[in-house]
């Protein structure tokens, strides 16, 4: 879905802004949630860590498809528990 969005976002503005609405509504809420753990950061620092936040689950999503095939056996690719981990430490240093 991701792949196809992308392209037709490149050529059709009515995608570019269907897609530029969609990560807007994902920024907000992720903000909000932060603003939930962390009330004491600023309005500026909420939107950088939020995101900073999508780009590594946006990033995730499209490389966990090209990791190493090797798999826990819970069947979680190693990418995903790196991942989660980074923004675990990121939730709790971000200052």
């Amino acid at each position: 879905f991701y792949a196809i969005m992308e392209s037709l976002a490149i050529h059709d503005s009515r995608y570019a802004k269907l897609k530029q609405e969609g990560y807007r509504f994902v920024l907000d809420h992720i903000e909000q949630l932060i603003g939930r753990i962390s009330p004491a950061l600023s309005n500026e620092r909420r939107a950088a860590l939020a995101s900073i936040l999508v780009a590594l689950i946006d990033g995730a999503s499209l490389q966990v498809q090209f990791a190493r095939g090797d798999v826990h056996g819970d069947g979680v690719n190693p990418l995903i528990i790196d991942v989660s981990t980074a923004i675990e430490h990121l939730l709790k240093h971000w200052k």
